[in-house]
């Protein structure tokens, strides 16, 4: 071994010593500095083999660069040692701490009255029926009854698809489905989806949901209806109606809106009442009934 080589393996050993000692960045970066930076002991060596014979210069060279590759390697896995946290620590767990509970999602607020709508009238005897948010213009508007030149029609209130198609602007033409369908007597509500073209603010958009009941029954009176109505309000139902509503047939309407109080209960206001004189033959006179089926 020539003296060069002694040399190398004590740097070699001290360099592993100090950084194995190392307990935070900046002594590192002292070491760092001390033996691996460009005027550090390291380069001092290379700097040493153009005084060597040539003889000696290719082992010499070899074993400084092994000399340095170890130095960093060793430099290195110190530095990602010191700057992460040690496993037991990150790893620990606190017997203290509550145990986590499991998030469990709930249902939409909208989806909920829907859902609330539909457990009413279902337990007074209707039925559940639905129709297509695309639509034509006769199940949408003709079969009941809106005039040729009534606004709704408007490209500015309504959204067309085509000529004759467009998105429903009312639940109400899945009536007119329902009643080619099916033989009085009818019971149904019919919730969904509507869409009109208005202008996106704070307190209007152009998708909301509707939900409309449909009662056909020969010789019927209004006897059933006012029955309905008491068992939506005594059962606490939040029903809605439209800002437009087409005055063509002899009906009754109203609208409710609720409230919660800081205790739980629900408090109602009546928002808006229309109870126009009903015709001896009752709801006979909706024209839209004769666009139904059997």
């Amino acid at each position: 071994m020539t003296p060069i080589d002694q040399r190398i393996d004590e740097l070699r050993e001290s360099a592993f010593r100090e950084i194995a000692g190392a307990r935070d960045r900046a002594e590192l970066d002292v070491i760092r500095v001390r033996y691996l930076a460009r005027k550090g002991l390291i380069a001092g060596f290379f700097d040493e083999l153009a005084s060597l014979p040539p003889e000696l210069k290719p082992a010499c060279g070899k074993s400084l660069n092994a000399l340095r590759r170890e130095v960093q390697s060793a430099f290195d896995s110190r530095f990602d040692l010191v700057e992460r946290p040690s496993r037991s620590e990150a790893d620990r767990i606190d017997l203290t701490l509550p145990g986590r509970g499991k998030w469990i999602g709930s249902k939409h607020p909208i989806t909920q009255t829907l859902d609330e709508i539909k457990g009413i009238f279902s337990r007074m005897g209707f039925s559940v029926a639905t129709g297509p948010e695309i639509e034509d213009d006769y199940h949408n508007f003709e079969a009941l009854n809106f005039p040729p030149d009534h606004p709704a029609r408007d490209m500015q209130d309504t959204f067309f698809i085509s000529r004759n198609i467009l998105l429903r602007t009312h639940t109400s033409p899945v009536q007119i489905r329902v009643m080619e369908t099916s033989a009085p007597p009818v019971r149904v509500i019919i919730p969904g989806r509507v869409y009109r073209n208005e202008a996106i603010s704070a307190r209007s958009y152009c998708l909301f949901h509707q939900v409309e009941g449909l009662y056909v029954h020969p010789g019927g009176t209004s006897g059933p209806g006012i029955s309905v109505r008491m068992g939506m309000i005594t059962e606490s139902a939040v029903i809605r109606t439209p800002t437009s509503v087409s005055l063509a047939y002899e009906a009754e309407l109203f609208s409710l809106h609720r409230t919660l109080r800081r205790d739980g209960h629900h408090l109602f206001s009546l928002c808006r009442e229309w109870v126009p004189r009903l015709q001896e033959d009752g709801l006979a006179r909706n024209p839209g009934l004769r666009h139904g089926g059997p």
